[in-house]
């Protein structure tokens, strides 16, 4: 864009282009017009891309400069140069920082002119848009286009500063909200983040913001937490490292309180509920983020682990979120060792499964065989429960129904409760044939073992009599191969109880 302005109003404050055009001028008179070349060296300045050259028109004293890579572009040296010619300015949060870039490239400081635009955008800044977080990060935001620049129009102070500023008391007293006020505050915050990594502010910079982004970490989202990387020294496309500081800081922040509630008394009930849903978002969101990094071709497995293991078990009250992200993790990473793939999937506490999750980590190839077998052990624990609670339902059903038949309203309650003994009957069946498929597919695998140690044995002939010993070691291998330390216990799919059966009987049972 190009602007038609006069000289005298522009080089009264903009020290910048006053050097550009006196060296010009200077120069024209000293080489007779012969000097243009030696003119354009002197009139570089400190931007080496500007230029001034001389309209050759019937105006003597016209004069033409490029100003390339202007900080704000032509919004921002239109304000400047109405600045110049006298017409007050009306800054907002959203032109401030640009302006106050564009007068730092034409150097309208008050050594120059009085009362100059460095010294006013500066005022402005520091009396309006620095003490309202929200006009900070709207300055901030102004100056995208900019960030290549940083450095020369000191953006990484800018930005320092409106982290400084942050007010704490705002941030704490809507903690662990869950409203979209709250998720607002969050993202902010996590785009500062972004911002000061790719200025590369300092390190107690980061570290401050770090901390408040941490109190906002139950109301952020996944999008949030997917920090890129701009090191060169990082493979990871998504800065782990600075969620894992995040999610360490979140936690030494919960110290004291969980001191408290630990010792305090009822009257702390409602604060205590509120750290636990914060806890729990904090977990349901970092399971969400471990699915999302899981893909990353560069995520190391230690690193994995250590943020699956960042968080307290009682983050979690199950981890099909986590075995999801297990599942993703594997299976992006197939060129893994077993015991890689045993560690990772170490993270996942069998106990907290659901039977859908058990099920499909059952059935599911990827996983090594020791924890696919930890997986049948809980699930078969979990329908022997579940079995065991139905009948006892059952059974108390039926006491009831024989006590309120003398009611008046005993037809009612008797349609009800046969119809949820019906229900209940239904589910007791589905669990019954789950076992008993689960009790088919173990007997086939002690089948394949025992084969495997028959193989590996002596003669064929002291097969028969090395059958008991053969029995003892597969089941001492098994004990000490899969740590399951209780005894063999299986579910009866037609009586309705829970019994031991010796070992024999359930190898020489056939499916």
């Amino acid at each position: 864009m190009t602007f038609h302005l006069h000289k005298f109003p522009l080089m009264s404050k903009s020290k910048k282009i006053h050097d550009l055009i006196m060296n010009k001028e200077s120069s024209l008179a000293r080489h007779a017009g012969g000097g243009e070349e030696e003119g354009e060296d002197e009139g570089a300045g400190e931007i080496r891309e500007e230029q001034v050259v001389l309209e050759a028109d019937e105006e003597a004293d016209a004069h033409r400069i490029r100003l390339p890579d202007f900080p704000g572009g032509a919004e921002a040296f239109e304000l400047a140069a109405k600045f110049c010619y006298g017409v007050k300015l009306d800054l907002t949060p959203a032109t401030a920082a640009p302006l106050r870039c564009a007068a730092e490239r034409l150097g309208m400081s008050d050594d120059h002119a009085e009362d100059n635009l460095v010294s006013r955008a500066d005022r402005f800044m520091s009396h309006t848009v620095l003490r309202n977080p929200r006009d900070a990060i709207r300055a901030l935001k102004s100056c995208e286009d900019l960030l290549p620049l940083a450095d020369d129009l000191g953006l990484k102070a800018l930005l320092e500063t409106v982290i400084v500023n942050l007010p704490e008391e705002t941030i704490k007293s809507s903690a662990h909200t869950g409203t979209a006020v709250g998720a607002t505050t969050a993202r902010v915050l996590f785009g500062l983040l972004r911002t000061a990594n790719i200025l590369q502010a300092s390190e107690a910079s980061r570290d401050m913001l770090e901390r408040r982004v941490a109190s906002r970490l139950p109301d952020a989202a996944v999008d949030d937490l997917l920090i890129p990387s701009y090191s060169y020294l990082v493979e990871t496309l998504y800065d782990v490292d600075c969620v894992e500081r995040i999610v360490r800081h979140f936690l030494e922040g919960r110290g004291g309180v969980e001191e408290v509630d630990e010792e305090g008394s009822e009257a702390e009930t409602p604060g205590r509920e509120a750290s636990r849903r914060a806890m729990l978002a904090v977990g349901r969101l970092m399971d969400a983020y471990l699915g999302e990094i899981a893909t990353d071709a560069n995520l190391k497995t230690d690193k994995f682990c250590d943020l699956a293991w960042a968080l307290p078990d009682g983050a979690r009250v199950y981890d099909d979120g986590l075995y999801r992200a297990v599942d993703i993790y594997i299976k992006a990473h197939p060129a893994l060792r077993e015991e890689e793939k045993e560690k990772v999937s170490g993270v996942v506490d069998g106990r907290k499964l659901t039977l859908e999750a058990c099920t499909h980590a059952a059935q599911n190839e990827r996983l090594p065989l020791r924890t696919v077998v930890q997986v049948l052990f809980f699930e078969q624990l979990q329908l022997r429960r579940a079995i065991a609670r139905t009948i006892v339902a059952n059974e108390g059903g039926a006491a009831g129904q024989g006590e309120e038949e003398g009611d008046s309203d005993g037809g009612r309650t008797w349609r009800v409760t046969t119809r949820g003994n019906q229900m209940l009957r239904l589910d007791m069946d589905s669990m019954r044939n789950r076992v008993q498929e689960l009790e088919r597919e173990c007997t086939t695998m002690r089948k394949a073992i025992q084969k495997i140690d028959r193989r590996g044995g002596g003669a064929a002939g002291d097969r028969g009599a090395a059958a008991p010993a053969a029995e003892g070691r597969w089941g001492s291998m098994v004990t000490k191969r899969f740590g399951c330390k209780f005894p063999a216990q299986v579910c009866q799919s037609q009586p309705r109880s829970v019994v031991a059966r010796p070992r024999r009987a359930r190898i020489e049972q056939s499916p």
